[in-house]
């Protein structure tokens, strides 16, 4: 239907236009995306594009800090930034009357942040204790140290803010020059979606971002599926604690994940595995044997990088070593039933049903599907009733082949976050 599909358009400079109309809501949602992020980290400087979005709101050219705070506790239903491997993203929410002053809003924060030596040194400050905030918790602290067991080199090994040590390298210039360098109309894409036209954002993109011809030099990386793989377990200790996390996960290959039915297979799969207080890992692991308040796990990652499955419960120290014997045992080798797998496909059958009804849940579809898997446009047309068709054809053996082939006892890695001994 007109006005109800998938729009894009790109400028002579290669700035991306990207948009889809929700009718029935008076939101609209605009994403400004750069496609550099913390895999670009210069060594040595380790969280330079995750300071990006701190200071992206510490004041620009037309707006103190003061002022940005302002704007966005008097008109944004939502705002923030974020930080990935390959993209940085400034979004906001407004009632859709609001569509052009939040445009002007995002191009500024996006196109001319001041970098002021003094709002450096306090964000300093406030990374330092985000930093601070995954350090101390034990879930990250089990979950990174799997990536790092996981990974070599490709950037999903880390969490992309640093150390204190790397981000006290960070200066004004440094800064401002990355700015330069990635933050052009070719690197960058706008993302629009909620009650909005195409014309209108096209309109406002071009009034507000000056064309400028420049190219960017993008890095790949290897999933590392195929590397040689020598099962371990990475102990943890740590001082004061009366529970141990255990955290078990596999690399999957990226190939095989960019064909979209086998992306569901998996999803229902980890699902089944570990995922809601129906998945087997939860049913044996707190239902049966009492030993866990938390059993979760997942399928993570994305075409752009790499895929992981993972597994994670919290247990008393004494519990660890049958813990540890008993994920693998259900990951891998406990049987699936072909009943389990359908009540977790018609719940994931009413998800898709459910899902795309909020600007939001569109700014997230085209990010990863449009810009990440790079689906063509027409793969958005009747975007929720294909979803449920590809997934109503994905069939018990399909998974259970899966499985077969890619969840091995010998691809997964273990951490465990335990209490020091002494």
């Amino acid at each position: 239907m007109a006005g109800f599909a998938v729009e894009e358009s790109e400028r002579a400079d290669g700035l991306r236009i990207i948009t889809r109309r929700v009718p029935h809501t008076k939101r609209v949602r605009v994403a400004v995306m750069v496609r550099v992020g913390s895999g670009y980290d210069p060594p040595g400087s380790e969280g330079l594009f995750h300071f990006f979005e701190h200071m992206a709101f510490r004041g620009t050219l037309r707006r103190s800090a003061a002022e940005i705070y302002q704007f966005r506790d008097q008109y944004l239903l939502d705002s923030n930034a974020s930080t990935g491997r390959t993209d940085t993203t400034y979004y906001g929410e407004v009632v859709y009357t609001r569509l052009e002053s939040l445009c002007d809003f995002l191009f500024d924060i996006y196109g001319s942040p001041l970098f002021p030596d003094e709002a450096i040194k306090k964000e300093k400050g406030v990374v330092e204790n985000e930093i601070a905030r995954h350090e101390d918790n034990d879930h990250d602290a089990g979950f990174w140290g799997l990536m790092k067991l996981l990974y070599a080199e490709n950037p999903a090994r880390t969490l992309g803010t640093g150390s204190p040590e790397t981000v006290a390298t960070i200066d004004r210039q440094m800064l401002m020059d990355a700015h330069r360098q990635w933050y052009v109309p070719a690197n960058t894409l706008m993302i629009g979606t909620g009650r909005i036209e195409h014309a209108a954002l096209t309109a406002l993109a071009n009034a507000c971002i000056p064309l400028r011809n420049a190219i960017c030099s993008y890095r790949s990386w290897s999933d590392e599926y195929d590397m040689g793989y020598v099962p371990s377990i990475h102990i943890i200790e740590r001082p004061h604690r009366k529970k141990a996390v255990v955290t078990y996960g596999c690399k999957l290959p990226v190939a095989v994940l960019r064909d979209e039915k086998n992306q569901m297979a998996f999803k229902i799969l980890a699902r089944m595995l570990a995922r809601g207080v129906g998945s087997m890992l939860w049913q044996e692991i707190r239902e049966q044997r009492g030993f866990a308040y938390l059993v979760q796990g997942g399928l993570m990652g994305g075409a752009d990088l790499a895929y992981i499955f993972w597994a994670r419960t919290e247990v008393k120290p004494p519990r660890v070593d049958e813990t540890l014997r008993l994920i693998p045992d259900i990951i891998a080798y406990r049987p699936l039933e072909r009943a389990h797998f359908e009540r977790v496909k018609e719940n994931m059958m009413d998800h898709f049903l459910a899902s795309m009804e909020t600007p939001g849940s569109w700014q997230g579809a085209l990010s990863t599907q449009r810009i990440k898997e790079d689906r063509p446009l027409s793969y958005f047309t009747n975007y929720t009733a294909k979803s449920m068709a590809r997934l109503s054809r994905i069939t018990f053996d399909h998974v259970v082949r899966l499985r077969e082939l890619y969840f091995a006892p010998e691809r997964l890695y273990a951490t465990v976050v335990k209490p020091s001994v002494g």
